[in-house]
């Protein structure tokens, strides 16, 4: 069960940032969901290799299978509502892109970086949030050299 819990919250995530690009700039929006959609194959591929050895019913079966993508789905929709409500204010819609990315970068990092050293400390709490402090920066950097764009 925490397979199917952390594989929907990978497409929430991915979604809403996906959400959020698209009110910022249709070409990032683009990139973003054809790199979301290779990572998802990938992920899709083996979330349903992992669901095959489960003994449940067939509708619970496509049910559970369904849950990430239409869960996506929904949070691109809430990423582009929240966004197109933000992007007056620069700093909370720079707030908003800037979590959305750290918290993928996240996700990656925690999961695959902790895993390929088979280690069982995370990063610090002080470690993460320099992270988030990182690139809100850096999209702040951004946006002060291209104020054309807002």
């Amino acid at each position: 069960m925490i397979l199917v819990f952390t594989v929907t919250i990978d497409a929430v995530v991915d979604g809403f940032l996906i959400g959020l690009c698209a009110v910022s700039d249709a070409t990032t929006a683009y990139i973003m969901a054809g790199a979301t959609s290779l990572e998802m194959g990938f992920l899709g591929l083996a979330y349903a290799a992992f669901l095959k050895d489960w003994k449940m019913s067939a509708p619970t079966h496509y049910g559970t299978l369904a849950i990430p993508p239409i869960m996506m789905a929904v949070a691109g929709w809430s990423g582009a509502m929240i966004g197109e409500l933000l992007i007056k204010n620069v700093l909370l819609f720079l707030g908003m892109l800037s979590f959305a990315s750290v918290s993928l970068v996240y996700l990656v990092t925690q999961e695959l970086l902790i895993e390929a050293h088979e280690s069982t400390e995370g990063p610090g709490d002080l470690q993460i949030a320099w992270l988030f402090v990182g690139l809100l920066l850096a999209f702040m950097m951004s946006t002060a050299t291209d104020a054309d764009q807002w």
